[in-house]
C-alpha cells in the first residue's frame, strides 16, 4: 500500500488533534547538508517529536531539538502519550531554507533610484 505523507517546509505546520496514544509523521526533504531545527508546538506541554531518516531510524527526540542533516527525504514523528489527554499540535521545522543575504527589497530600490539620479 502506499500513501503519501504530508509535507512540511520551514515554520509551524498543519494544526492537528492527536488523541492519548497517537502519533502523525510529516515529511521533510533537505536539498543540501545544514543545520535544522525540528520540535512540536502543542496545547499541552505532553507532545514530543521524533526526528527519522528515511528508513525510519531515529536520529533525535525531545520537545525541540537541532541536528546536521545530509540532503535527503526524512521524517517528523510528532507523539502524544497514552496516559495524556488530546493536544492540538503544530509540527515545527527551521533551517530549511537559507536566509536572504542580500538587503531588503525597499533598501535595494533606494540604492537603484539614487544611482540612477547620479547618472543623469
Amino acid at each position: 500500500m502506499d500513501f503519501k505523507l504530508p509535507s512540511i517546509t520551514d515554520g509551524l505546520g498543519p494544526k492537528l488533534r492527536l488523541p492519548p496514544g497517537q502519533s502523525r509523521l510529516f515529511s521533510f526533504t533537505v536539498k543540501e547538508e545544514r543545520a535544522i531545527g525540528v520540535g512540536v508546538r502543542a496545547s499541552v506541554d505532553i507532545a514530543s517529536c521524533r526526528l527519522l531518516n528515511a528508513a525510519g531510524e531515529e536520529i533525535g527526540r525531545g520537545l525541540v531539538h537541532m541536528h546536521t542533516l545530509k540532503p535527503g527525504t526524512y521524517l517528523l514523528a510528532v507523539d502524544v502519550p497514552a496516559d495524556g489527554v488530546a493536544v492540538d499540535i503544530e509540527p515545527a521545522l527551521v533551517g530549511l531554507t537559507p536566509p536572504d543575504k542580500g538587503p531588503p527589497d525597499e533598501v535595494k530600490a533606494q540604492y537603484l533610484a539614487l544611482t540612477s539620479a547620479q547618472a543623469k
